[in-house]
């Protein structure tokens, strides 16, 4: 046997060590994980409702800045605002 067989048998031998050792609370750890799934996914989905309404407050906030700002810009010669 190589050098790099037995060296993966005895890997493969110590993970079953420790996963058999482990047993009760990788299980209990994989349930809690399934418990805040649902969780995850309720966050996921008020983030893009929130992404969303910043999408549209940010058109609303914008669209009247640009008007005021295409009628208020600062002359060429003057960085003061000249608005008409």
């Amino acid at each position: 046997m190589s050098l790099l067989q037995e060296g993966v048998r005895i890997l493969e031998g110590r993970l079953r060590s420790e996963v058999a050792a482990r047993h009760d609370a990788l299980l209990h750890q994989a349930g809690r994980l399934r418990e805040a799934e649902p969780a995850l996914q309720g966050v996921t989905s008020t983030v893009g409702g929130l992404q969303g309404a910043l999408g549209r407050v940010r058109v609303e906030i914008m669209e009247p800045y640009d008007q005021v700002w295409v009628q208020c810009r600062p002359s060429p010669c003057s960085r003061t605002p000249t608005c008409s």
